[in-house]
């Protein structure tokens, strides 16, 4: 085989891109058989070249650290910079516990420590002390089980999992599963999988998951996924196939709290009360994280519908009155 050939295959997957076999064979003007046996001798020589299923077509790609790197010239406003460094900040809550949390600081106080003699405007070590973010909570999970999750959602690739659910009760051992995508749901990181047991789309929550194993077979996420309606109906990280529509009415001094913030993406107000008050509306999916929410603001905002909210909250006032009598 010329070695030409071999050095234009070596080229074209140093670009960075991904080919199928058929677009290397008329690129390199050879068989796919040809192809494969180029790439053999890659492989042999130390490339890592990489596969995954994208569109029904298997795809080839170099490993990141097989990809050539040189030195890369940016620019930056000062405003820019300080987006920057507030984003850090802002991200240390939120990627806690994850392998990005370190990774991201590290990137921005690259690009900050080379910018530093053109700042003016601001002091990038005082950013922890004059900004702050809570993000409500922590989920306790394994770095490698997050890591293998994002590679499998990125390339496609089906896993097999050992999951406890926590409102059955239940574990399951080697549960294959297709990820579709890494949701971040209140303080809950989630991973919404079709699960091949159940023939359905469900939530899985990643500090739920003891064991994960790449199985080396590949999938093609439906076009018809949605990450922003799967989630757009939710308050929390709860999954329920029930949907309703609530109405709540909110004391005067709450009030503006409402006016002033969206606690739910489909949050409507629909009537300002007389008193000062207002009745606001919310579509959701399921009742257990909507309770929750009611029950924080005590006597301010009472349910108005739907009726299985009304009894859902009597109940559990009554359960948390008995255990104080």
């Amino acid at each position: 085989m010329p070695s030409s050939t071999l050095d234009q295959l070596r080229t074209l997957l140093r670009s960075g891109k991904e080919f199928t076999l058929d677009e290397l064979s008329d690129e390199l003007d050879v068989s796919r058989r040809q192809v494969r046996r180029l790439r053999k001798r890659l492989e042999e020589e130390g490339l890592e070249i990489k596969e995954r299923q994208k569109n029904g077509y298997k795809r080839l790609y170099l490993a990141g650290e097989d990809l050539p790197s040189g030195p890369v010239e940016l620019s930056f406003l000062e405003t820019e910079l300080l987006a920057l460094s507030v984003a850090a900040e802002s991200s240390q809550e939120v990627l806690q516990q994850t392998p990005f949390a370190d990774s991201l600081q590290d990137a921005i106080d690259k690009i900050i420590d080379s910018s530093r003699a053109d700042i003016i405007s601001f002091e990038p070590e005082l950013t922890p002390e004059q900004w702050h973010f809570s993000s409500g909570g922590r989920s306790d999970i394994d770095p490698d089980i997050f890591e293998t999750a994002v590679k499998a959602v990125h390339n496609c690739e089906t896993l097999a999992i050992d999951y406890y659910a926590a409102s059955s009760g239940k574990r399951s051992t080697d549960r294959p599963v297709n990820p579709y995508v890494i949701a971040r749901v209140g303080s809950t990181w989630m991973l919404a999988a079709y699960c091949h047991n159940t023939g359905r789309v469900l939530d899985f929550s990643l500090a739920n998951i003891s064991s994960v194993q790449q199985t080396g077979e590949y999938f093609v996420r439906p076009n018809d996924f949605d990450p922003e309606l799967r989630y757009r109906e939710r308050f929390g990280a709860v999954e329920s196939n029930s949907n309703y529509v609530v109405r709540l009415r909110v004391s005067p001094e709450k009030a503006p709290h409402f006016r002033n913030k969206e606690y739910h993406p489909t949050q409507l107000p629909v009537e300002d009360l007389p008193d000062g008050g207002l009745i606001v509306s919310y579509e959701v999916a399921g009742l257990d994280e909507v309770a929750a929410f009611v029950r924080s603001w005590g006597p301010d905002v009472k349910v108005l519908a739907p009726d299985e909210l009304i009894d859902r909250i009597q109940e559990d006032l009554d359960e948390t009155r008995a255990l104080y009598e």
